[in-house]
């Protein structure tokens, strides 16, 4: 059990961190049968570069980068061509809200926490 007291939860072979996420994952399996969802991508990842400054250093300045990636729980692409990028949580953890913001304004898209 983790921090979060999530139990992890195996489906169709695949391992979820949670319940949740992996009854999210079953319900998608139906709206895809259904024909309303035509893709179901697990673990997309949103790599995004930040640039920090080093601590000043008397005659030198420092600037680098550091990549970090965002791994959402689920990319869904629609039969209407609409994509949805999911997360499942129990609650927004500041970590996540705070990636959430630099991903949504790098790639242009909307995180849901379901």
């Amino acid at each position: 059990m983790n921090k979060y007291r999530n139990i992890k939860t195996t489906v169709d072979n695949i391992v979820f961190d949670s319940r949740k996420e992996a009854n999210y994952y079953n319900t998608l399996k139906l709206l895809k049968r259904a024909g309303e969802v035509t893709l179901i991508e697990l673990q997309p990842e949103f790599p995004y570069n930040m640039f920090c400054t080093a601590p000043d250093i008397p005659g030198i300045s420092m600037v680098y980068s550091k990549i970090y990636k965002y791994i959402a729980d689920f990319r869904v692409t629609y039969k209407d061509g609409h994509v949805e990028i999911v997360d499942t949580k129990g609650f927004a953890t500041a970590e996540f809200k705070r990636k959430q913001k630099i991903v949504e304004k790098i790639y242009g898209i909307k995180i849901l926490l379901k």
